[in-house]
């Protein structure tokens, strides 16, 4: 999986689903919590992953407050 396939994934999740869950949770990682509150977590259903990929993202964008720069900054198979 690239970054522009999860990118498009991402993005088509977003504008296509009734209610996508997006999470908001709190930075407590080592190394992460000093440079950021947050961290934003989907998982988007895809085939042939059984519960779906995990991918996290963080808002590294600022200057617009209605449409931030987002990062993709992992991505890894769901575990349940």
């Amino acid at each position: 999986m690239t970054p522009e396939f999860l990118k498009r994934e991402v993005i088509r999740y977003m504008r296509t689903q009734q209610d996508p869950k997006v999470g908001q949770i709190p930075e407590k990682r080592d190394g992460y919590r000093d440079n950021y509150r947050f961290y934003y977590k989907v998982i988007l259903p895809v085939q042939g992953f059984r519960h779906g990929i995990f991918v996290e993202m963080r808002l590294t964008g600022d200057e617009d407050p209605v449409f931030p720069e987002v990062t993709l900054f992992n991505a890894h198979p769901q575990r349940k």
